[in-house]
């Protein structure tokens, strides 16, 4: 059983990506895929591989309640939703890019997702972590 393997849980995507890449552990779970291309196109012997089906999950902007500058900040929003936000966020940041015509940095990523997370996903969300550290015996 799955539950019964010396697994190893930690948090931390890039230290998880290099502990695999220096050969502390052989494979590694629901790390960061940018992350560890990047390292990757460093010079670290790892590989991955994205598996199907690819769900994204959307990402929120947040905007403090008393923030000095919030039209600024609103601005910002708009330029990162943009064409030339999301090319940005996907060359010089690495990040896989959903929106159609913007090529990712690392070929892997230039594919279009199968789903994306509902809010649903969220309710349930904390019954399914209860879940996990159960079987696995997480405290």
């Amino acid at each position: 059983k799955l539950s019964k393997q010396d697994l190893s849980f930690r948090r931390g995507g890039t230290l998880t990506s290099q502990l695999v890449a220096a050969g502390e552990y052989p494979i590694a779970v629901a790390v960061n895929g940018e992350t560890s291309a990047a390292i990757r196109d460093q010079g670290a012997p790892l590989g991955f591989a994205i598996l199907a089906p690819k769900i994204i999950k959307p990402e929120g902007f947040f905007l403090a309640n008393n923030a000095p500058n919030p039209h600024a900040a609103l601005l910002f929003t708009e330029w990162v939703l943009s064409e030339d936000g999301q090319k940005f966020l996907a060359t010089a940041l690495g990040k896989g890019i959903a929106m159609r015509g913007v090529q990712a940095k690392y070929k892997e990523f230039q594919i279009q997702p199968d789903f994306v997370a509902s809010p649903e996903l969220g309710v349930k969300l904390r019954r399914y972590i209860e879940d996990f550290r159960k079987i696995f015996g997480i405290s």
